[in-house]
């Protein structure tokens, strides 16, 4: 039976599992450069092999290999990269890959198979068709637009789907990354502590040194290294480090959020547009409501609709920014304010690196739409503003498709409008 491996030694195996993955990602810095021209000049990291007389260095990077790969999933572009039965593309943290056995489509049969030509959208009744319900409610559940990308390898334990050590340490199952550690000591002389442990944390120095110095390449040992360093560097090291390893073990609460921001319209000319999203999880639908007012507080045009979705509350969100966008557009809107009450999806689309790759394909959709307009905004607005749009949202549950008032407000938001109406008188 191999030796057991320790917490610490655990967590070495992902500080070194960090800087495989930006090899992996960040092709272009001088390491990754550097090192593929001499040992993986015609693939990637991922695909990489130990090779012949390897660099100390090169070899702990590898050994830390196999959690890069256990943690990545492919995020669904064009659907071109990933296999339907053998890859792992399914945002769902079980395994990843479809539960349902190879049927209809063959082996290598690409996840592009599923898709639309034309919208780029899933082709709902072949996959329910071809997978058991578990894998295509998940499958549908995975928002789509028209304009994708390339597919591509996310960290599948981070929403955004980049690798931080936290994640591997506290998401990876602790089972399957002490299995991990006890495969690299098995495949390296059994020598645990050699390898595990001096060796992680030499190749992690070596790393930063790379890094720091730009163009300066050192192979030196740890020890040599830090008789030639200042007291200073050594101790902002060592605080970098400690950084990583207290973000591993412990969780920070966010601060609170702002205060309440109280229900205003727009500006002449502008109109303002707010939407809302409900989930109905017993017939896996989800309703959209929408609402426009213009300057002076009165309803130009609302709808609610449905869609025939196993969406979560984040992804219905995008949605329904995504239809309200739309229904703007199709009945001439030009200077525009959209608001909605998810604090999230506001964050994604004002700032691209706060984009959970769940909703990436919408948000990237959703910004290509905007430009058609003259003028537009997003902002936020507490729940308690929002309530018409709330109340259209679950108005939908009695619907078969999806309705459309102009220039009238419906009755069943009367109250909420009215509402609204005189909170603004007071100001």
């Amino acid at each position: 039976m191999g030796r057991e491996l320790s917490s610490s030694q655990i967590f070495q195996l992902t500080l070194l599992a960090k800087q495989g993955w930006q090899l992996q990602t960040n092709t272009h810095s001088l390491v990754s450069c550097v090192l593929k021209a001499r040992y993986f000049p015609h693939t990637d990291f991922l695909q990489a092999e130990l090779g012949s007389k390897p660099s100390f260095a090169w070899q702990s990077l590898i050994a830390a290999q196999c959690v890069v790969r256990e943690g990545c999933r492919w995020q669904i572009g064009n659907g071109d990269s990933a296999w339907i039965w053998h890859d792992k593309w399914l945002p769902r943290p079980s395994s990843f890959r479809p539960t349902t056995p190879p049927n209809t489509l063959p082996g290598d049969a690409r996840v592009s198979s599923l898709l639309a030509e034309l919208t780029g959208k899933w082709r709902s009744d072949m996959v329910k068709q071809i997978f058991m319900q578990d894998d295509s409610d998940v499958i549908l559940s995975m928002p789509r637009n028209h304009n994708q990308a390339a597919d591509r390898l996310v960290w599948a334990y981070t929403p955004r789907g980049t690798f931080t050590v936290r994640s591997a340490y506290k998401r990876m199952p602790r089972a399957k990354l002490a299995a991990l550690g006890r495969k690299l000591v098995d495949t390296c002389s059994g020598n645990a502590s050699k390898v595990v442990t001096h060796g992680q944390l030499r190749a992690y120095h070596w790393t930063l040194e790379a890094c720091a110095s730009g163009n300066t390449w050192t192979f030196s040992s740890t020890l040599s290294s830090f008789h030639t360093q200042s007291s200073h560097d050594i101790i902002m090291k060592a605080r970098s480090m400690l950084h990583d390893f207290h973000l591993a073990h412990f969780q920070y609460c966010n601060p609170s959020s702002a205060e309440e921001v109280r229900w205003t319209p727009p500006v002449f000319p502008c109109y303002k547009v707010n939407m809302n999203a409900a989930v109905f999880k017993n017939t896996k639908l989800v309703g959209i409501g929408v609402i426009v007012w213009d300057h002076v507080g009165d309803v130009l045009a609302t709808l609610s609709t449905q869609l025939p979705l196993p969406l979560g509350p984040l992804e219905a969100e995008a949605q329904a920014m995504d239809v309200a966008i739309s229904f703007a557009k199709e009945i001439g809107l030009q200077e525009v304010t959209f608001e909605s009450d998810s604090l999230v999806l506001i964050g994604a689309l004002l700032d691209k690196s706060k984009v959970p790759i769940s909703i990436e394909n919408i948000i990237t959709g959703i910004h290509a739409k905007l430009q058609h307009f003259r003028q537009h905004q997003i902002l936020h607005v507490k729940r308690s503003r929002n309530t018409p749009a709330h109340h259209l949202a679950r108005h939908t549950n009695c619907l078969d498709n999806f309705v459309t008032w102009v220039e009238e407000t419906p009755s069943f938001i009367e109250s909420a409008v009215i509402q609204d109406a005189l909170l603004f008188s007071h100001y």
